[in-house]
């Protein structure tokens, strides 16, 4: 077989053919056999390869005997090793004595006995095969040894280079045992007044500020943690550790020694008493073997690193401080501009009025010339109201006094809503609406501030639009949840585009007819669309338009499907599938509730005839909950009596259906609380 391993190789010397021919009927059947029947012959078979395993010699030769063939093969380092057996008819001690001598490894006399020649030369070559492996073993192991030594020869100049590394390093570095007393300390706790010498031996937490020892206690971690850190002695440091013994991030503070340090070469002079650290450490662990061969780890210790955090402490607090400061200043300003405006709006509003009534006045008329000033300070006298009602608007959002009220709403109706308000004017400068918004367009916000921010961002475009032009409101691809205007009229300065939603930076820039603004809409509209966690953007060139897209969050509807008949729920989720909704799916109150205050609803759904809680206890217990009570609830029921329609409505519920639903009626009503 291709794969089964090589025979040995014997090479047979000898002058007479019949005692080759014994010797190869002896042999042959095991070995590969290959014959000589002179000394040169068998110096040239043993130089070549494959090199016989074995040489059997025959002494008594003409021309070259054995001895002299004997002789060469030791003296040629390519044949040196190959043992040698004499056979020949020599039997004098002598003769076998000056065989061995010359390098032979065995004597066989002649007549052969083939059980002894077999014996002989299956013991020498297991010889020759251990010889070979305890030589490539030799070889290997010298190998391995060089290699060991080269190693701990970098090892050594590696671990010095460390050394150096940790002494000089700012950081404090350190090794305690596992009854936590310092077995290594680095240069660096100088800094705190030690000598590393005086504190080598001694537990950790001689360096540990008083007050803030019992906070690093087993008992407390416990408390913060809960009973899962690891067992065992109390020890200092443990908190936040894990079976590892790991330390991460701990602050904590130390205590500095004023003075002379022992062994110490200067004085430390001291500016903190107290230095706040953050320590990271992790355990150190011996594994030995059992009698079941199975690893068990054995706790030897921690190192770990502590790093002087004092600065930053000190600039978090400044900033902290700072921040306070900035939050205060802005919450008093936002105040202050609230009320002044608040202030101004009713005596302005009195002043409009006024100047109103006499520029109508027929009983004491003013002249042409009197009328046209009055008439021009009650068009500012309403410019400057409309500023002062968004400034309202503005410090109103900023202070939370305006809420928003999210919910689910069609943006193709809120678009239809706002372009029929403001067709007038648009009429009025010869502009084109179109409202390409799909049907269905589902958005998900406050409905009524996000309708302000798409009105101020159209009657923008109005005002920025001439004659015979278009303005579109639509949909951008692969924007679901944006609505876009765009215009066709004179664009934006690059250098205006970046303060347009800035209040600090007010932008009023007359309309195509003159139509002057506050400077404050495009700001309030921005801020109602970052209150959403939206953006408001614009894209704009000079002479050919701007485009403004007002991007709300994707929400998927989530709703709660409550009802103990499986078909019931199984209906409504293949009636509701096309809503793309997320499912939930509930078999009494009790279970519904769970998952209301879980999952958070957008609707639910509920029967009233369950087990265990009902429609109308659900009902009762969301009525009683702040955060629940506003989730809109559809009763469905096979009761259609009108007092148990009216009960569904005295504890909140939003509409009310039959059994079995009429899908044409019921879900138009579920698409207006989802808006689309």
């Amino acid at each position: 077989m291709a794969n089964q391993p090589a025979k040995p190789s014997i090479l047979v010397v000898d002058d007479t053919p019949e005692n080759l021919d014994v010797l190869k009927g002896v042999l042959r059947d095991r070995y590969m056999v290959r014959p000589a029947i002179n000394g040169a012959l068998a110096l040239k078979l043993a130089a070549k390869d494959p090199q016989p395993d074995l040489i059997l010699l025959d002494i008594m030769m003409p021309e070259m005997d054995g001895y002299e063939v004997c002789r060469r093969l030791k003296e040629s380092p390519r044949t040196k090793d190959i043992p040698i057996i004499f056979v020949t008819a020599k039997a004098k001690v002598e003769d076998e004595l000056k065989g061995l001598e010359m390098g032979a490894v065995d004597y066989i006399q002649k007549p052969i006995s083939p059980p002894v020649v077999e014996a002989r030369v299956k013991t020498q070559l297991s010889l020759r095969h251990a010889n070979r492996e305890l030589v490539q073993k030799n070889s290997r192991l010298y190998e391995i040894n060089e290699k060991l030594t080269a190693s701990l020869e970098q090892l050594s100049a590696s671990e010095e280079r460390f050394r150096s590394l940790v002494q000089t390093i700012p950081d404090i570095v350190y090794k305690i045992d596992d009854n936590g007393l310092f077995t290594f300390l680095n240069k660096a706790v100088e800094r705190l007044g030690f000598h590393q010498s005086e504190l080598i031996g001694q537990h950790f937490s001689q360096i540990i500020h008083q007050s803030d020892i019992p906070r690093s206690s087993r008992e407390e971690v416990i408390a913060e943690h809960g009973p899962d850190t690891p067992q065992g002695e109390k020890k200092v440091f443990d908190e936040r550790r894990t079976g590892l013994r790991m330390t991460a991030g701990l602050q904590i503070r130390l205590s500095s020694k004023s003075g002379q340090a022992a062994e110490a070469a200067e004085i430390k002079t001291l500016s903190e008493e107290v230095v706040h650290v953050e320590v990271n450490s992790s355990g150190l662990y011996e594994t030995e073997e059992t009698q079941e061969a199975e690893r068990n780890r054995s706790y030897v210790g921690t190192v770990g690193v502590i790093r002087d955090i004092t600065e930053r402490i000190r600039i978090q607090e400044r900033l902290r401080l700072a921040k306070e400061q900035a939050e205060e200043a802005t919450r008093l300003k936002d105040k202050f501009v609230s009320l002044v405006a608040h202030d101004l709006r009713s005596p302005l509003s009195s002043m409009v009025g006024l100047l109103e009534y006499l520029s109508e006045d027929t009983e004491n008329p003013l002249g042409k010339e009197q009328k046209s000033l009055i008439c021009e300070a009650v068009k500012s006298g309403h410019n400057l109201t409309r500023m002062i009602e968004e400034v309202l608007n503005i410090s109103r959002l900023k202070t939370g006094k305006i809420t928003l009220e999210k919910g689910f709403f069609d943006g193709h109706y809120i678009t239809t809503e706002i372009l029929q308000r403001l067709e007038y004017l648009s009429q009025l400068k010869g502009v084109t609406l179109l409202n390409e918004v799909p049907g269905a367009t589902r958005l998900h916000g406050d409905q009524t501030l996000f309708g302000e921010v798409i009105q101020n961002l159209v009657s923008n475009a109005i005002k920025f639009s001439k004659g015979g032009q278009t303005i579109r409101v639509f949909v951008p691809n692969g924007e679901s949840t944006t609505i876009a205007v765009e215009d066709q009229g004179v664009g934006i300065p690059e250098g205006v585009v970046t303060k347009l939603f800035n209040v600090s930076e007010k932008v009023s820039t007359p309309g195509t007819d003159g139509e002057q603004g506050t400077g404050f809409g495009l700001p309030f509209s921005n801020d109602i669309m970052e209150a959403h966690n939206g953006q408001l953007t614009v894209r704009s060139v000079v002479g050919r338009g701007s485009v403004f897209k007002a991007y709300l969050p994707f929400v998927r509807p989530r709703i709660v499907v409550v009802d103990d008949d499986h078909g019931g729920r199984t209906m409504l989720k293949q009636a509701l599938r096309p809503f793309q909704t997320e499912l939930f799916e509930a078999v009494n109150g009790e279970e519904a509730l769970a998952l209301i205050r879980e999952k958070r609803p957008h609707l639910v759904l509920t029967d009233i005839q369950m087990p265990r809680m009902d429609g109308f206890q659900l009902l009762d217990a969301m009525k009683k909950s702040p955060l629940e009570r506003e989730i809109p609830v559809i009763v469905i029921t096979v009761d259609k009596d009108s007092e148990t329609r009216d009960r569904a409505f005295q504890l909140g519920a939003v509409d009310f259906a039959t059994k079995p639903l009429e899908l044409h009626d019921f879900l138009p009503r579920v698409r207006h609380l989802l808006g689309g």
